[in-house]
């Protein structure tokens, strides 16, 4: 939810938030807000996959552990290079990326994106760059959400709906930016499509 060093103070102070009581745990442990990320989404998703376990829903808890997975490329590509335990980091509940591959691209192994060919997450093979990872991710977790709308009596119904207002209303906040800013079309158009 916060953007930035003010947005995380703002979620600290509002009493009852779900993530404030970890956000504050975390911020005992280290000040290196990449790590604080980090950490906190881990607290966050260890959370969701108990949640999932107990769901009857087969596609979203599917989904869910994509998210997993994601989340877990997004943090490698963040940290890679730097001093950090994999094992602290890493968040279990995922499918296609476990810890070992996890470690390996921490390290800087992008042969990882390519052995993930045969699973969802192929449109990452080949990625060097954490904007492009998280832009094709986007992607692909979207296209992942959509199927879920062909089932009406579903959750992956709702699950479709939500993701996509949840990206449209990205898609206004970068157009508002643009406009605001200035900024050249083809500097966000790339932010707001979907290859």
């Amino acid at each position: 939810e916060a953007q930035d060093e003010a947005g995380m103070a703002q979620v600290l102070a509002v009493p009852g938030h779900p993530l404030a009581r970890a956000l504050r745990e975390v911020l005992r442990e280290t000040q290196d807000l990449s790590r604080v990320e980090a950490l906190v989404a881990k607290r966050f998703f260890e959370d969701v996959v108990k949640t999932a376990k107990g769901l009857e829903e087969a596609f979203l808890r599917d989904y869910l552990s994509l998210e997993v997975d994601g989340e877990n490329l997004r943090t490698a590509f963040k940290l890679q290079g730097q001093e950090v335990a994999p094992e602290a980091l890493f968040i279990r509940g995922g499918r296609f990326v476990d810890r070992v591959r996890f470690a390996r691209l921490l390290e800087g192994d992008y042969a990882v994106l390519d052995e993930l060919s045969a699973t969802p997450f192929a449109p990452l093979a080949g990625v060097r760059d954490l904007k492009e990872l998280e832009r094709r991710l986007r992607c692909l977790l979207l296209r992942e959400a959509a199927k879920g709308a062909s089932d009406p009596l579903g959750a992956g119904l709702v699950l479709a709906y939500v993701k996509e207002r949840e990206w449209e209303a990205v898609r206004l906040r970068l157009l508002a930016r643009r406009a605001y800013y200035g900024l050249p079309r083809a500097q966000v158009e790339e932010e707001v499509t979907c290859p």
